[in-house]
C-alpha cells in the first residue's frame, strides 16, 4: 500500500529476476484490502491498507511485472465469528474451529461464493492480470469429523461438487478474467478429494491455472514410497509433477505449482 515501499521492493524484486507478483486482497485471517465491498465493511473486514489499489497495480504492471490478486476463500475466522450464520459449527451449535483455534465459513453457503467474487471483480478492474482463489477447500486439520455444514447430507462427493459450482458461478459473474487456484499439493497423485473436496482434475477444467501446493516437509513419511520426502525433494516433487501430468491429461499447460523455499 505505500508508495515509496512498493516502488522499493519492485526494484530489488526487478534486479533479482521475478515476473510476477502475488498481492493478497483477501487474507486466511478474514481481512480485506479492497474498498466498496459490502460485506466486509459490514462485517468489520475492511481495512485501508491499499488505499489505490489501482495505482499499485499499475507500478506493477508498468515495469511488466504479472500481477495476481489472491482471495483466501474459505478459511476466514473473522467472518465466521461476526456471522456465525455463514461458519462452520460443531454437532452442538457452537462456532467449529481447527487446532489452532482458527474458525472457518461454510463452504456449501452461496453468500460466501458472491463474497468472493465482488472481491475478484473490483480487483479486475484495478487492473490485475488473475485472480487467485486459496483456502478453495473444506477444512483439513482439527476435529473435522465434528464439522456441521449448511448442507445436512455433506459428504466427499458433495464437496466436491460445491467446488466445482463455486467455480462454475465465478467464471459466469466474471467472464474474460482469468482465475486459478492453490490446492494441496498431493491432489496431484489421488483422486479422492483428500476430504477436502480438491478433485485436481475436475477443478482444472474450470480454470486458467491451477498450483499445488508442493511442499516436501508437507508429504507424509513413506509418500510415494520416501522414507521422508523433506529429505528428498528431487525425488517428492518429480513423482508430484509426473502425476498431475496424468491427471490434467492434454492440459499441462494448467499446472503452475508452488514450490517450497524454506
Amino acid at each position: 500500500g505505500s508508495t515509496k515501499a512498493r516502488r522499493r521492493f519492485l526494484g530489488e524484486m526487478r534486479a533479482a529476476g521475478f515476473n510476477a507478483v502475488a498481492i493478497a486482497l483477501k487474507d486466511y485471517d478474514g481481512q480485506v484490502f479492497v474498498k466498496g465491498v459490502s460485506l466486509a465493511e459490514k462485517s468489520g473486514a475492511y481495512r485501508n491498507a491499499i488505499p489505490d489499489l489501482a495505482a499499485a497495480v499499475k507500478d506493477f504492471k508498468d515495469q511488466g511485472v504479472y500481477a495476481i490478486a489472491r482471495i483466501a476463500i474459505f478459511k476466514d475466522d473473522h467472518l465466521a465469528r461476526a456471522r456465525p450464520d455463514l461458519a462452520v459449527h460443531f454437532p452442538d451449535g457452537r462456532i467449529w474451529t481447527n487446532d489452532k483455534g482458527t474458525a472457518w465459513v461454510d463452504p456449501y453457503r452461496k453468500e460466501i461464493w458472491e463474497y468472493a467474487v465482488d472481491i475478484a471483480s473490483r480487483a479486475a478492474l484495478a487492473g490485475f492480470d488473475e485472480i487467485q482463489y486459496d483456502y478453495i477447500r473444506f477444512p483439513s486439520d482439527g476435529k473435522t469429523r465434528q464439522c456441521r455444514y449448511s448442507r445436512a447430507d455433506h459428504s466427499p462427493a458433495t464437496a466436491a461438487a460445491a467446488l466445482r459450482e463455486m467455480l462454475t458461478h465465478t467464471r459466469a459473474r466474471l467472464p474474460g478474467v482469468k482465475l486459478s487456484i492453490c490446492t494441496f499439493g498431493l491432489t496431484t497423485s489421488v483422486d479422492n478429494g483428500m476430504g477436502i473436496g480438491q478433485l485436481l482434475g475436475d477443478m482444472a477444467n474450470l480454470v486458467d491455472y491451477v498450483s499445488p501446493m508442493m511442499y516436501p516437509s508437507h508429504y507424509a513419511k513413506g509418500e510415494y514410497g520416501l522414507k521422508n520426502p523433506n529429505r528428498q525433494p528431487y525425488l517428492t516433487i518429480h513423482r508430484g509433477i509426473k502425476d498431475a501430468l496424468l491427471r490434467l491429461g492434454g492440459a499441462p499447460r494448467t499446472l503452475r505449482p508452488y514450490l517450497q523455499d524454506f
